[in-house]
């Protein structure tokens, strides 16, 4: 290991406190070892899925931060984001992510390939979402096919 790099790495720990991992993981990565993340032990298998759940959640929890945010959601845009999720929930292909900034990696995964909890979590989270959008009657039904972007079909 360089020393500019070490010195980084005990500046961080310096200022964040033991254990700092945010280096460690991508060193561990890089040299190969059995515990990417060792303070919490997981091996690469480990690391790989929860990469995986981490990309997996990441959709549903941006969206529904967005729509309990302050100012929150008109009607028209909690349904694009919706069926945004919706259509990612239910997608063939997923998008995995690894790394973190400038080092971040994306990689397509088959959703058949993914655990078999995460692809039931993905089933039940895009069948409640579908129940949710078919749900809708009367007059929210009536103002979002008031709105020419959306499409209630």
């Amino acid at each position: 290991m360089s020393d500019r790099l070490q010195s980084a790495i005990d500046a961080a720990k310096k200022r964040w406190g033991e254990p700092f991992c945010g280096f460690q993981v991508e060193l561990n990565e890089k040299d190969g070892k059995e515990f990417p993340l060792q303070h919490r032990c997981l091996d690469a298998a480990e690391w790989k899925k929860n990469n995986v759940l981490e990309s997996v959640l990441t959709t549903p929890y941006e969206v529904s931060k967005a729509m309990q945010g302050h100012t929150g959601c008109g009607l028209d845009k909690e349904f694009i984001l919706a069926s945004s999720v919706h259509a990612d929930l239910t997608s063939d292909v997923v998008d995995v992510v690894s790394g973190v900034d400038a080092t971040e990696t994306w990689e397509d995964v088959h959703a058949r390939s993914l655990a078999p909890e995460i692809q039931q979590f993905r089933q039940v989270a895009a069948q409640e979402i579908s129940n949710r959008l078919l749900e809708l009657g009367g007059d929210t039904l009536l103002a979002l096919k008031m709105n020419p972007g959306i499409d209630t079909l």
